[in-house]
């Protein structure tokens, strides 16, 4: 069998290996870039790459450097303006186009379109695997403020708000609770604005509805 054949056939075997790897792995890589990131954010990628867009007299190549980070992807252009930020929540889909080029579609807003980049099946599988992390993250936040005990600022600021009375009777008992206008139970969160001072027999009245 020929070099060439030998040689393409274990460069394919060890793609697929890295690959399969890559979306098996409980973390993505991280990498040190040298640039201005949240003190929680990291980077998983960066390399060189080109914004194309659309334009009434044709498509127009901007070269710049892709980032992507475990909270967003982020196109810096070159030179002038062409900068591109695409928050994971907000990408609605990521697909390969042909070797080199992928599309990516936003929910809302700029940054989406085409991207000319070094390989784009690689590309995919880390938006793709960046992005499913990232949404997990925030309805794991989510879930945690509705589960998570009523924090001492919050009580403090809501006493202050319903002057120490219940807002249904305007009763001040010894006993009184804190209470979730929408309740935990159908994803009321720890907020301000969500819990009100509620004495005894109101909030046992009121249980888990939303209004008594």
């Amino acid at each position: 069998m020929p070099d060439v054949y030998i040689g393409t056939f274990y460069e394919r075997a060890e793609r697929l290996k890295f690959l399969t790897t890559l979306r098996k792995a409980p973390e993505l890589p991280r990498i040190s870039v040298r640039r201005i990131m949240d003190t929680d954010e990291y980077a998983h990628y960066e390399g060189t790459a080109a914004f194309l867009k659309e334009t009434k007299a044709g498509v127009k190549r901007i070269e710049g450097t892709l980032l992507l980070t475990n909270k967003k992807l982020q196109f810096v252009a070159e030179r002038g303006p062409g900068s591109q930020k695409v928050l994971y929540n907000n990408v609605s889909q990521v697909r390969q186009v042909d070797e080199t080029t992928i599309l990516l579609q936003v929910e809302q807003g700029g940054g989406g379109g085409r991207y000319d980049v070094a390989d784009a099946e690689v590309i995919v599988l880390l938006i793709h695997q960046a992005s499913r992390r990232w949404k997990g993250h925030l309805v794991s936040l989510k879930e945690k403020s509705t589960t998570l005990d009523v924090s001492e600022h919050i009580k403090v600021a809501v006493r202050q708000r319903d002057q120490g009375k219940c807002r249904i009777c305007g009763y001040t008992d010894p006993y009184i609770e804190f209470d979730h206008v929408i309740p935990r139970s159908k994803g009321g969160p720890n907020t301000i604005e969500n819990i009100q001072l509620l004495c005894r027999g109101c909030n046992r009245k009121k249980s888990d509805k939303l209004y008594l």
